[in-house]
């Protein structure tokens, strides 16, 4: 199971890249940093990918922040380590 460190790591890595910034706050919501919606796009398929779940565009407006974001990564993937 993916530890909070190792995803909030993963997270502030893609938010980096996508905002091209090189400090990203955990605390401040996605669009203020200067976050669009197709930046958002970017970001969620990206994490996708990183992790091997689905993530929803709708994520980041209910998650803006890279610690909101991180505890909700966490959640699905100890959620999809559960058998069914």
């Amino acid at each position: 199971m993916a530890t909070l460190t190792r995803v909030r790591g993963e997270v502030i890595a893609v938010w980096s890249t996508v905002l091209q910034s090189a400090v990203v706050p955990t605390h401040v919501s996605f669009f203020e940093l200067g976050g669009s919606a197709l930046a958002a796009y970017r970001m969620v398929r990206q994490l996708s990918r990183t992790f091997g779940i689905e993530l929803r565009l709708r994520q980041i407006y209910e998650t803006p922040t890279v610690d909101g974001l991180s505890a909700a990564i966490v959640q699905r993937l100890g959620a999809s380590d559960r058998p069914r």
